[in-house]
């Protein structure tokens, strides 16, 4: 039994609580460490007592894993446990293939990681859900960390949120890479410096020939303006090779759609606030009252009410029970409060009509508005 463990090459650790068992947490530290063989390993949603990590931390040098991936870690409050895990990964000869998912740890995790990164063998780095929007510090130290990795190739980030500091340290030190593959995707909006800072850092990456980059709401279109702007000058392959053109091109095109809808709206907007569209539900009562008035006979020349009225009515619409039939009335003059022709009526009949004007007006306006979102 002891010659098969002593064989094994991956081992995967899932929901093991061992944060009170000091006695357990060593031994478990002692056995991963003697495992000469070991090449993979993987922690998944566990928690372990400070020893295990000081254990590990003493024996990395011995160690042959090559892989390793730390999920649902959190040391947020563990200096201690931080800085022991920092440096057993910073320790690992032969470590190539690391990835951190859900995970927290303390400033001193980052702060050790920096400074032994150039000692690292690190090939691929993926990075996972990880918030530092507000830390400074650690955003700093990562942002080194990653940028002194001398053999790192392949970079990922899904999910995450950095300070300021984290896009300005790349971009700094971005022209010493050796990266040649980057997917980019953000956990929240980042400002328009920051996404000048990352447009640069991709820019300045001399040996990137892979470059994928999640195209949604969280990214500034300052990214793909600076993007753009940087690439025009650019010597790198992928640059120069025009790669990056299909996604300029869908941000134009999304740019373009965004703007319509925008422009859209402010017309709606501007046409529910009117001058025009505030009087029509102004003149309402007025409307009630001269439909009153009818019943009263108004004193004209028959001859000419009876001619000019012919001439309305083959000029406007009847309106029945909310149904329109015929064509539009007419109007002599939109700025005249887009009152119909009434040539040979009275003031008060051109009231009239252009009280029913306004109330069908009003009946048909659309009960919808964006505005009022």
């Amino acid at each position: 039994m002891t010659n098969q463990l002593s064989l094994i090459q991956k081992l995967k650790v899932c929901y093991l609580k061992l944060r009170d068992d000091q006695s357990a947490s060593y031994c478990l530290g002692k056995f991963l460490s003697l495992l000469s063989h070991l090449t993979d390993l993987e922690t998944e949603s566990c928690s372990f007592h400070d020893d295990f990590y000081k254990e590990i931390a003493d024996r990395a040098s011995l160690s042959q894993i090559q892989k390793l991936k730390v999920s649902c870690l959190k040391l947020r409050d563990d200096q201690s446990a931080s800085y022991c895990l920092g440096k057993f990964l910073s320790l690992l000869s032969h470590l190539t293939d690391l990835e951190t998912q859900s995970c927290s740890f303390h400033d001193d995790f980052y702060k050790e990681i920096a400074d032994r990164a150039s000692l690292s063998q690190i090939q691929k780095l993926k990075v996972s859900c990880l918030k530092l929007r507000d830390d400074q510090s650690a955003s700093y130290c990562l942002g080194k960390f990653l940028s002194l990795l001398s053999h790192l190739t392949d970079l990922e980030t899904q999910s995450c949120s950095f300070h300021d500091d984290f896009y300005k340290e790349i971009a700094d030190r971005a022209s010493s890479s050796q990266i040649q593959t980057v997917q980019l995707e953000c956990a929240s909006n980042i400002s328009v410096e920051e996404s000048k800072q990352l447009a640069k850092f991709l820019c300045s990456l001399p040996w990137l020939t892979n470059l994928k980059v999640v195209e949604g709401k969280t990214l500034h279109d300052d990214f793909f303006a600076e993007l753009n702007s940087f690439a025009a000058s650019s010597q790198q392959p992928y640059f120069r090779e025009k790669k990056h053109v299909r996604m300029l091109r869908n941000w134009s095109a999304r740019k373009r759609n965004r703007q319509k809808r925008q422009q859209r709206q402010r017309n709606q907007c501007e046409t529910q606030h009117s001058p025009h569209h505030g009087l029509e539900e102004a003149t309402q009562d007025t409307a009630v009252s001269q439909r009153q008035e009818d019943a009263t006979p108004i004193e004209t020349d028959d001859s000419s009410l009876s001619s000019s009225s012919e001439y309305i009515n083959s000029q406007t619409s009847v309106y029945q029970g909310g149904l329109s039939i015929g064509i539009k009335p007419i109007y002599e003059n939109d700025d005249n409060l887009a009152m119909p022709s009434t040539s040979g009526l009275s003031s008060a009949q051109s009231r009239t009509d252009a009280g029913m004007e306004i109330r069908l007006n009003n009946f048909y306006r659309p009960l919808y508005s964006p505005c009022n979102d």
